[in-house]
């Protein structure tokens, strides 16, 4: 979802320290903020405020938003990013902070352009910055993994995930089962064809335990006589389908428009999209019961995740293009009802869908719109790149 967002990472930070809700309207969300910085910058509210306001898209009002109307372009760029590190060094002095980024892989251009910068604060303030991330994101590995090793070598500690060793999947198992051994040959199997990867050793065991092959009775493992038989897959993308594939079919139709919406997903916007699924509560408790999703609060709207990005790419490959289509049109019109109020915080994500569903005009209105909306918030970076798609929609007419 992050990359159909100016700054998401950033802005999802900031709100959920100044406590918005996503149903707060302008003037809710723009106390909100004003009473956070006061907290920690009371003196320099007027210059701060401004600019934090502006990279989170938070309508300005009176003198402040006088402050901001004349600056645009590098100008602009320039004071968000001061004030943004002005700001954290402030904080910093009143208390330890502690960023966590996770899925760092998603973020846009003009946050890890933010991120390059104030990061060279954990040199001198107390500041520790956690970045999770997948490799094999260009742009992250270029402009954040390249950027520490080169510029921050002396407070930058890497953490590699390396893959499990044959006694550590064994016990990953054995947890998982909650059984104090597993002798059996099948078990070799499984932690031979995982190849030390934790998640398709998971995906495998909860499989089998739904297929009836592993029961687990206290501490008592029962296996399936005809265990011999059963056939272990050969790569995660065919163990998600052959689960996924077992579900009741309405069930696999919500989790395929949920899979089209992206990694994750708000209830609202689900339940709008799906409304022609009966029992969406009960499918979705089931999806998290057997571990699919799990469900989130954010900014009291509820929000679901696919635990692991592959079953989101597992499931969305499996739709017929006609299909995925027909739900990226739906997705869009759903998002541009349920969020009239505050659809600019939307633009990037409906050009996207819009472009999904192959509506032309709409795409090329929506990328315009989202390059507009970054500029707003000084994304110079994300604005050139919807002007240069929404100009490229239009070569293709």
């Amino acid at each position: 979802m992050g990359k159909h967002f100016r700054f998401y990472p950033i802005v999802v930070l900031l709100k959920q320290w100044a406590r918005i809700m996503d149903d707060d309207n302008d003037q809710t969300a723009f106390e909100k903020l004003e009473a956070a910085v006061q907290s920690v910058y009371p003196e320099e509210l007027f210059e701060v405020l401004p600019f934090l306001a502006t990279i989170m898209g938070v309508k300005l009002l009176g003198s402040h938003a006088a402050k901001i109307q004349e600056l645009e372009g590098e100008v602009l760029d320039k004071l968000i990013l001061k004030n943004v590190r002005d700001f954290l060094v402030k904080a910093a002095k009143l208390t330890p902070l502690v960023i966590i980024m996770e899925d760092l892989h998603w973020s846009d251009i003009s946050s890890l352009k933010l991120l390059q910068s104030v990061m060279r604060l954990a040199e001198n303030h107390r500041i520790l910055f956690v970045n999770v991330l997948r490799p094999g994101y260009k742009d992250v590995d270029e402009m954040i993994v390249r950027f520490i090793k080169d510029n921050l070598m002396r407070n930058y500690l890497q953490i590699i995930l390396e893959p499990l060793d044959t006694k550590s999947s064994q016990t990953l198992i054995r947890n998982m089962l909650n059984v104090k051994s597993i002798n059996h040959s099948f078990f070799n199997q499984i932690v031979e064809r995982a190849s030390g990867n934790p998640f398709f050793i998971e995906e495998v065991i909860r499989s089998f335990i739904d297929e009836g092959i592993l029961t687990v009775k206290g501490e008592t493992l029962e296996i399936a006589e005809n265990i011999s038989d059963v056939t272990i897959p050969y790569t995660i993308n065919d163990l998600l389908m052959a689960r996924i594939d077992r579900l009741e079919e309405r069930t696999i139709s919500l989790l395929k428009t949920a899979s089209v919406i992206g990694r994750s997903f708000f209830y609202r916007l689900i339940s709008d999209v799906a409304s022609a699924i009966d029992d969406i509560d009960n499918r979705l408790s089931y999806l998290k019961e057997i571990q699919l999703i799990r469900e989130e609060s954010r900014r009291e709207e509820i929000e679901y995740l696919f635990k692991h990005a592959l079953a989101q790419e597992a499931v969305y490959s499996s739709i017929l293009k006609k299909k995925r289509k027909a739900l990226h049109l739906k997705v869009a019109e759903s998002i541009e009802k349920i969020y009239e109020n505050r659809k600019h915080e939307f633009y990037g994500m409906l050009a996207y869908h819009y472009g999904k569903a192959e509506h032309l005009a709409k795409a090329e209105e929506y990328m315009i719109l989202a390059g507009e909306e970054a500029l707003k918030s000084s994304a110079s970076a994300e604005a050139l790149d919807y002007y240069q798609r929404a100009f490229d929609i239009y070569l293709s007419k």
